[in-house]
């Protein structure tokens, strides 16, 4: 979608590009102050990593940037990233760390794990900008969600946001999602694991909705 394709375009100039890095014996990596993207597996694999300072001109944060770079305990900074993919800390230190509600970056719900005794009617904070790909999937229980209330400041589901990766499961139980007015866009199959989806607000201030949004 346009959001993310924007970021992707900084690949060119001012980004490492995807698999960059990845699978290497680096042990320690200071990245450069004007760096705008980490392309996906940038690092992938890094075993001996153990720490990454992200500087906020950090825009985009790949697909597995950082996946299986298992000893990484810290990661500091990206305060401005805008875009965290899927699996972008998968396997490290670092994400055991996160709580079950992962807020990263520039307001970027990284991942959203859903309790079994948690309520079937999930109502995200203020302070949500971006819900990355799959981020509502992660844990065993999603399928219990009827409902999901976005507060104001959201801006964009990008694309897969409320997928299912790897599995046939599915939302099956969820039925409504409230989004908030200043929405701008919504990313392809944003809601393709949602069978049971009768009830979506779509707020006026929407520019783009992705290929098989609902499909």
């Amino acid at each position: 979608m346009k959001r993310v394709l924007i970021l992707k375009l900084f690949l060119v100039i001012k980004g490492f590009r995807s698999g960059a890095f990845a699978k290497t014996a680096l042990t320690e990596i200071t990245l450069p102050k004007a760096l705008t993207v980490l392309g996906d597996s940038a690092f992938e694999g890094c075993e001996k990593l153990t720490a990454v300072d992200i500087p906020e001109t950090v825009l985009y944060i790949g697909d597995a940037a950082f996946k299986d770079c298992y000893f990484i305990e810290s990661i500091t900074g990206m305060e401005g990233a805008q875009y965290i993919g899927y699996e972008a800390f998968s396997s490290t230190a670092y994400e055991k760390t996160l709580p079950d509600t992962a807020v990263l970056g520039d307001g970027v719900l990284y991942r959203y794990l859903h309790k079994s005794d948690s309520p079937k009617e999930v109502t995200f904070p203020a302070g949500i900008r971006y819900v990355a790909p799959y981020a509502l999937s992660q844990g065993y229980y999603y399928d219990q969600i009827e409902k999901i209330t976005f507060a104001d400041g959201l801006l964009c589901l990008y694309d897969n946001a409320l997928d299912t990766a790897y599995t046939v499961d599915k939302f099956d139980a969820l039925q409504t999602v409230l989004l908030p007015e200043g929405v701008e866009s919504i990313g392809k199959r944003a809601f393709a694991a949602c069978p049971a989806l009768e009830n979506l607000t779509l707020p006026d201030s929407i520019t783009e909705i992705g290929r098989d949004a609902l499909k």
